[in-house]
């Protein structure tokens, strides 16, 4: 039903639809509470504070969830934004804790009113209002820069195609600058990963991507090819690596699944057999996120997922607690875990069979 009605606007989903509720009803309640402290005998005044308190958090509630809700809908969110997108979520939610605080203690305060002076605990709730504003007026401002400032849900018109010539067409991903596997990959000042392997770039295998400790590098042999990309097969589960160490990261590989059965997925944080991060699909229909940590698997999030029938581009996103898995820029994995140290990324290859790949990339990402 809500789908429903959004479809029926120009509104990208429901959470700028509510929104403004918390944001107007707490200033409100405020103005209610502070001159009703002044006009005592008006007690109407103390009983709408309370009311707008409670409005306030139910809709702040509601504003959260539509939040999250259009937050993993979103698709091609850059890299840079996501720790933006959580450092939004996380006031948003302080926010929530601090609106439900305030309301909770004017419910306590109105049904105690027999008392004979409770003058002190609603002084003591209207403080407690003024914080949670300035927690709400964070949140905002951050929800803003996220829509004004990053363009998020903003609907832009398409570009004449005539007016784009093939020079400026760019994906964004640095030029190579030699002919062999090596030179292929890119690192860029920030310490960004950025790399487009050829077909005849069988040695990078060893050269760019190392087998994780423990992996056995054997496991996956380079095939010729004509096409696009990097061809190999793999024998047996294996893990392997790209040069460098990272900390909050988003790691992402185009791949092409020919006749691999199993999962294929992105590592981070990896640090040892027993300590990683990752998000993988299968061609059994899962897509999974999950955290190792001293050999304790936490599963984060785990959604039914078709195998894809072509190229896909899979990524996995870790600022700090956030971490999602997004399959063609979409996220169909979101979990929350305490930030890992710094580690490696890479390839999680858990399967057999044969698959391209045509590129990877690694971008740390600011923390927020």
């Amino acid at each position: 039903m809500l789908d429903y009605l959004i479809d029926a606007t120009a509104l990208p989903n429901l959470h700028p639809a509510v929104v403004h509720f918390p944001i107007a009803c707490l200033p409100l309640a405020l103005a209610f509470d502070g001159v009703g402290l002044f006009l005592r005998r008006q007690r109407w005044l103390a009983q709408a504070a309370t009311a707008l308190y409670v409005v306030g958090a139910l809709s702040a509630w509601l504003a959260l969830w539509a939040g999250e809700r259009a937050a993993d809908g979103l698709v091609g969110v850059p890299a840079a934004v996501q720790p933006r997108i959580g450092e939004h979520s996380d006031w948003a939610h302080y926010a929530w804790y601090a609106l439900i605080a305030v309301a909770a203690v004017r419910l306590v305060i109105e049904l105690r009113s027999g008392l004979k002076d409770h003058r002190g605990a609603r002084l003591g709730a209207l403080l407690l209002g003024l914080v949670a504003l300035g927690v709400l007026g964070k949140a905002a401002d951050l929800g803003g820069a996220l829509v004004y400032e990053h363009g998020l849900a903003v609907k832009q018109a398409e570009p004449v195609a005539s007016e784009i010539s093939d020079a400026e067409v760019d994906d964004g991903t640095p030029s190579p600058t030699g002919d062999s596997a090596r030179d292929r990959l890119v690192i860029a000042d920030d310490g960004s990963l950025a790399w487009r392997p050829a077909p005849e770039d069988s040695e990078a295998l060893g050269a760019v991507l190392a087998a994780a400790p423990g992996s056995d590098l054997g496991s996956v042999r380079a095939q010729e090819s004509n096409g696009d990309g990097l061809l190999f097969t793999v024998d047996r589960p294996a893990t392997l690596l790209l040069p460098g160490t990272f900390g909050d990261v988003q790691v992402e590989a185009e791949i092409e699944l020919l006749d691999f059965e199993g999962s294929i997925g992105l590592v981070h944080h990896y640090r040892d057999a027993a300590e990683r991060g990752a998000f993988a699909i299968s061609t059994e229909g899962e897509a999974i996120l999950d955290d190792l940590r001293q050999g304790d698997r936490t599963v984060l999030d785990q959604q039914a997922f078709e195998a894809p029938t072509g190229p896909v581009v899979l990524a996995v996103s870790a600022s700090g607690k956030h971490l999602k898995g997004l399959v063609d820029g979409k996220t169909v994995t979101h979990g929350h875990i305490a930030p890992a140290p710094e580690g490696s990324c890479g390839l999680l290859l858990a399967g057999t069979g044969t698959l391209r790949l045509l590129r990877m990339s690694v971008e740390p990402l600011e923390p927020h």
